[in-house]
């Protein structure tokens, strides 16, 4: 009867929401050279797929420059990225083509990705939001004890290069590669670690990548946004599909006093022109993808609506989930993530001597930076200790 009255509740609470879109702040700043403007004509998923096959035989370099200028109109789901990379000549095209996918992780797919299925009614929906929260508290208390290796690629609109006076700053045409580091990612006793980075695979030997850092992924962050979104406001958006059929899509959205999300970036200029992470739980929207049947989340968007004044003006963040073994059994978890941020560039300069120490850093212009994170190699984490007879005959040690 209670289960009854809850779904009856979340029917209830349920209600159309507007598309949900996230600003994206812009500014100036000095020392920014002239270069091609980024394209104004997006294209298609399908259109991509086309330039793509009349682009076959050029090299990896060339490829990789007539990429980087696409923007999309359309979001180019993770299975299609992965079909589409696969006949590209190298490592420099293959980038390109993840920055563009990840520049599109916020837009909706194209609508032969869309099943023609009708909206359920509320009672429906509210039965697919309940599961969906029991799902969470499921994972969430039932995840074994695993490993997994967690791939993170960065790219940024902007890149500046050290000079001997004021550092020259180059705005490209779309992203530009920044680098790439892993590490392995440590889920144990409900408890996300990550371990020092593999040997060779560090980016430039730092630990702290710049960027937008979320915890958490694998469990607790969806157990804090569904807790929030079910006090927030929750509706019907639209049906996608997904890698376990169609998915139901609902748009919500959440207000500051009652968000749990909390969200940092490193890093952001601070006093006396030093380094400073920024950190804020603030209100946030977003959509959140569901397997009817069995209430799993195949896809969750955060978009926060960071406060005016501040040198972020977004932090986005959206994962995919897909299947992986772990001892044996199948569950559902993050196979890929991404993050934007809209931020004011760090320059860093020679400091005057008043201020002290070598270098101090400004802010330069807004910038857009992404981060690609890919999980894989799921394993179960285990502690192997072996015992040996005792030998009261042994001379001790």
């Amino acid at each position: 009867m209670a289960r009854v009255l809850d779904v009856l509740l979340l029917a209830l609470a349920l209600s159309p929401m507007p598309a949900l879109a996230g600003g994206a702040g812009q500014g100036d700043g000095p020392w920014i050279a002239p270069v091609t403007a980024y394209p104004d004509d997006s294209i298609t998923v399908r259109q991509l797929e086309n330039k793509l096959a009349a682009l076959r035989g050029k090299s990896d370099r060339e490829m990789a420059h007539e990429i980087a200028g696409i923007e999309l109109s359309e979001r180019l789901s993770t299975g299609k990225l992965e079909k589409l990379a696969q006949p590209l000549p190298g490592k420099r095209s293959a980038q390109a083509l993840i920055a563009v996918a990840d520049a599109s992780a916020f837009l909706d797919l194209p609508e032969s990705e869309q099943p023609r299925i009708s909206m359920p009614d509320r009672l429906l929906q509210g039965e697919i939001v309940s599961r969906a929260a029991d799902f969470v508290a499921r994972t969430v208390s039932k995840m074994p004890d695993f490993i997994a290796t967690k791939t993170t690629t960065r790219f940024q609109s902007v890149k500046h290069f050290n000079a001997s006076e004021d550092p020259v700053i180059v705005i490209h045409r779309g992203f530009q590669f920044i680098d790439r580091s892993e590490v392995i990612t440590v889920y144990r006793d409900g408890n996300e670690v990550e371990e020092t980075p593999q040997k060779g695979k560090a980016a430039n030997g730092r630990n702290n990548i710049r960027g937008l850092h979320n915890t958490g992924i694998f469990g607790p962050l969806l157990a804090s946004v569904m807790m929030d979104v079910l006090k927030g406001r929750i509706g019907w958006s639209h049906w996608e599909e997904s890698i376990d059929g169609p998915a139901a899509v609902f748009r919500f959205a959440v207000p500051e006093d009652k968000s749990t999300y909390t969200v940092s970036f490193c890093c952001v200029s601070g006093r006396n022109a030093s380094l400073s992470e920024f950190k804020a739980t603030p209100a946030y929207h977003g959509e959140i993808a569901i397997n009817p049947n069995s209430g799993a989340i195949m896809r969750i968007v955060l978009k926060t609506d960071l406060k005016v004044g501040i040198e972020l003006t977004r932090m986005d963040l959206a994962v995919d989930y897909g299947r992986a073994t772990i001892g044996g059994r199948s569950f559902i978890c993050p196979v890929r993530g991404v993050s934007i941020a809209n931020v004011r560039e760090l320059v860093k300069k020679p400091a005057p001597t008043a201020v002290g120490g070598s270098y101090m850093f400004t802010g330069g212009p807004m910038i857009t930076a992404i981060n690609d994170t890919r999980f894989d190699n799921y394993h179960q984490f285990r502690s192997d200790i072996k015992i040996l007879p005792f030998d009261a005959t042994a001379p001790s040690q």
